[in-house]
């Protein structure tokens, strides 16, 4: 009998139109702005957004440029989209800047996270590219208090000139709003002004030198009469190199006597043949310091350096050996990258940005032995960076190629954790991270998933963060988050010891298959000061704990807590009065009840010490291993894989009533949930028709034992 599952649906929000505005959005031909008005509504909450624009020129989005939008009566310094005309721009001396900026209004539990303009130039008349362009928007103004705010968003980067990404000839742009809102029971809706399919669009002329083009006469680049200029391309040279014929030999740089190879757009063109090679880094280094426009992967870098060297550029991804970021202004990468050895800040590099919708599709992805360095306040990955194939061990500290966190899995811990994928996010803030359930977390997260052993661990984690990424919090109360969805309800891991933008917190217990962030949280201080504190199994099966304190103010005593699954509730098993010895003292409780408790592998203890006017926090925890017996973790999967509709479950506990099953994603959003009925089937038959292909992870909890994990994959 199949059991009937029951799925957990997020509230939606529902679009009501304001009028005309938001149903006739406009988009101004030559960077007209756009405004957008329209309302998301769910009890007792709303998201507002107001009025757009896109901006021509200047080179911030708060005071210079020309604003463009289709308000009827636009003011002095705005103009209307109706009466634009792009107009014809010199490539070489030319200068044509995109901005934005955004407003929006949100009353009750409901916050608009992060703005984003998407867009993207290609030739008029062709195919347009399958990707878009992220420019991010920042709060850069709110006003108003809890339940009723107005934010002012702008873009925080240099604006990107859309010139170099550019030859002679007439181009197309389109672009879109994306606006991420998230209410306090941790729903997240994207909704847009267009979409990527139905963009605004606009056109404009360029004129001005063509590019050089590659003839190919042999391989050396630095040979001149291999260009069709006749010389050698500088960092002004837009470069054009195109897949021909097989008598054409395609360039090779070598370092050999120093020489460095310079150019401002270099554009890879082998649509005809996709994924074959038309140019190869083998030593030395290739500056370019206008846009690197690599669509169909027509680079191979077997050595050298890859340096992106201008000030605001646009680059295509590729799997690079050596990648270099120096020049400053904000380099934004169009679709995803691989890092083999080593990503590189250089003298204050600037920005790297990727696209924050789709953390498979959009990011960059350090390899195995990969490391980045040089990141600093000005310097630093802006969106998502991965680490994946990293292995976790007990007793050692993994740096995940210095990506900003560290972890050391403590020996006491069952088992290794093992393989990891690490998710780094940067300026995105998630709700829930904090004192309370609407506030906002810095803008810095780090995602551990995909882990053989994820859960009954003990670990300490140093999370590094910049002043960039405060959200404007209190560096100085700081403490840790976690959520095992990714989103609320997070749980506060308490306060952390804090220097130097790094926080560091100790033997912390349960599942690393979380969401890491750091929030605003406020502890009690201890009014005693704990020297140490052990847990040791007795031979009856019980656990005998110890510890000692050097001084005690103000101190009634302290409560023994237990907790038998890591993530599970913590019960008192005792209580010991204290003496309130101002010069300290040492302390002793046996737990004999654990002998007869639920089994599990370890069972975890910590202190609740209590103030005389009621005021109480908590010790580190102490780790007991246990030796008895545990039922049979065996949780058994078919077919594995799937291409059918359902997915069979069976695990010794499947008959019987309270159980409860989670399907989550790589990226540990909770896709369905179902708790289990008293039944006779010995397996569980779960739909699975509407996941789309990919890697899944099954949860099994039972009461009073270890959660089980199983991953399947849908064809």
């Amino acid at each position: 009998m199949q059991k009937a599952l029951n799925t957990r649906r997020s509230t939606q929000y529902t679009l009501k139109r304001r009028g005309l505005l938001y149903s006739k959005l406009w988009l101004l031909a030559s960077f007209s702005l756009l405004l957008l008005t329209g309302s998301f509504n769910q009890a007792k909450a709303a998201v507002t957004i107001g009025s757009n624009y896109v901006i021509i020129g200047g080179t911030n989005a708060a005071a210079n440029g020309t604003y463009y939008t289709n308000i009827a009566n636009p003011s002095a310094n705005k103009g209307s989209f109706a009466n634009i005309v792009l107009g014809s721009f010199d490539r070489g001396t030319g200068n044509l800047t995109l901005n934005a900026r955004a407003t929006t209004s949100q009353t009750g539990n409901d916050k608009v996270q992060s703005v984003q303009l998407f867009y993207r130039v290609y030739v008029d008349g062709t195919t347009p590219p399958s990707t878009y362009t992220a420019l991010n928007l920042d709060d850069a103004a709110s006003s108003g208090n809890g339940n009723s705010q107005s934010t002012i968003w702008t873009a925080s980067v240099s604006p990107p000139n859309l010139l170099t990404a550019t030859s002679a000839g007439t181009y197309r742009l389109d672009l879109y709003f994306l606006f991420v809102s998230t209410n306090n029971q941790g729903n997240i809706t994207n909704f847009f002004d267009r979409t990527s399919a139905s963009p605004y669009t606009t056109t404009f002329a360029v004129t001005g030198q063509p590019a050089a083009t590659w003839l190919g006469t042999s391989t050396d680049w630095f040979t001149a009469s291999n260009w069709s200029t006749a010389t050698v391309p500088t960092k002004d040279t837009d470069v054009t190199i195109t897949l021909q014929g097989s008598s054409i030999r395609y360039p090779t740089i070598t370092g050999t006597g120093g020489r460095v190879a310079q150019v401002r757009t270099l554009r890879l063109d082998n649509s005809s043949a996709p994924n074959t090679t038309i140019l190869t880094l083998n030593s030395g280094e290739l500056q370019i310091f206008g846009d690197f426009q690599n669509p169909n992967s027509g680079l191979k870098q077997n050595n050298g350096a890859f340096t992106l060297a201008g000030t605001t550029q646009t680059f295509d991804g590729a799997s690079f050996t050596e990648f270099r970021v120096q020049g400053g202004g904000t380099k934004t990468l169009t679709n995803r990258m691989d890092v083999v050895n080593t990503l590189t800040f250089l003298n204050g590099g600037g920005i790297l940005s990727t696209n924050t919708t789709n953390s498979d599709v959009f990011n960059i992805d350090l390899g195995t032995n990969a490391q980045i360095s040089g990141e600093d306040e000005t310097s630093y990955v802006l969106g998502i960076l991965r680490a994946p194939n990293r292995v976790i061990t007990r007793g050692v500290t993994n740096s995940f190629g210095n990506i900003g966190i560290e972890i050391n899995t403590a020996l006491s811990a069952p088992e290794d954790p093992g393989f990891s994928i690490v998710t780094r996010r940067t300026g995105l803030a998630y709700v829930g991270a904090g004192l309370t359930s609407t506030s906002l977390s810095i803008q810095r997260s780090f995602t551990f998933s995909s882990i053989d052993a994820p859960d009954r661990q003990v670990f300490t984690l140093s999370f590094r963060y910049l002043n960039t990424e405060l959200n404007g919090l209190d560096a100085t109360k700081l403490g840790f988050y976690r959520s095992t969805s990714g989103i609320a309800p997070f749980d506060d891991l308490n306060r952390a010891s804090s220097n130097n933008k790094t926080v560091v917190s100790t033997t912390i217990t349960g599942t690393l298959a979380a969401t890491f962030t750091l929030g605003e949280t406020i502890v009690a201080p201890l009014p005693v000061t704990l020297v140490s504190f052990t847990a040791v199994p007795t031979a009856q099966g019980g656990a005998l704990l110890r510890w000692a304190t050097a001084t005690e103010i103000n101190n009634k005593g302290f409560g023994i807590e237990r907790q038998l699954t890591s993530g599970g509730t913590w019960q008192q098993v005792g209580y010991l009065a204290s003496g309130n010895n101002a010069m300290g003292g040492t302390y002793t409780y046996t737990d004999k009840s654990l002998a007869t408790a639920t089994a599990s592998p370890n069972a975890y203890y910590r202190l609740r010490q209590e103030d005389l006017d009621g005021k109480f926090s908590y010790s580190p925890v102490a780790v007991v291993a246990r030796t008895a017996a545990i039922a049979s973790t065996d949780l058994i999967l078919s077919p594995v894989p799937v291409s059918g509709a359902k997915i069979s479950l069976s695990f010794a506990e499947a008959t019987q009533a309270g159980s409860e099953i989670t399907i989550t994603n790589t990226k540990g959003q909770r896709l369905l949930n179902y708790t289990t009925q008293a039944s006779n089937d010995e397996a569980l038959s779960l739909p699975v028709e509407n996941l789309a292909p990919g890697v899944y992870i099954v949860s099994v909890r039972v009461a009073g034992q270890a959660v089980r994990y199983a991953r399947f994959i849908k064809m």
